[in-house]
């Protein structure tokens, strides 16, 4: 799991060679939409904004399971799954299918959950048509 909330978060997994390119633009791309939105102070840059008090984008692996991310402050017996998520989006990019999940935590966090087609089972597909 990749949890990204600065732009130097987005330069040090580009750095590590750990996640494709094309997915880390795409990433890029929607931090740096965030950053317009959520930036008030036109003096902080892009590589000086965080979005720490706002949410983060979390990045999951094959090896990572949907049920047990309490790391990120979902439940810890059915993680995503008992979420209520505020949009679900499928997103194809290159060859891989992936699934964007937007939890709203509170007013102001906001998670958006990008799990690849990988690890998604028969009860995670129906989750995913019943909230989408």
């Amino acid at each position: 799991m990749y949890i990204i909330k600065t732009k130097k978060d987005l330069d040090i997994i580009r750095k590590a060679k750990v996640i494709k390119d094309y997915f880390l633009d795409f990433i890029e791309i929607n931090f740096s939409h965030q950053f317009e939105i959520l930036n008030d102070d036109e003096n902080i840059t892009i590589e000086e904004f965080s979005l720490n008090n706002d949410g983060a984008f979390v990045l999951l692996e094959t090896s990572d399971n949907v049920r047990r991310l309490e790391e990120i402050g979902l439940d810890p017996n059915s993680g995503l799954l008992n979420t209520a998520p505020e949009a679900i989006r499928t997103i194809i990019i290159g060859n891989k299918k992936l699934y964007e999940v937007l939890v709203l935590c509170n007013n102001q966090y906001a998670l958006y959950i990008y799990v690849p087609e990988e690890i998604v089972d028969c009860e995670m597909l129906e989750w995913i048509d019943k909230n989408k």
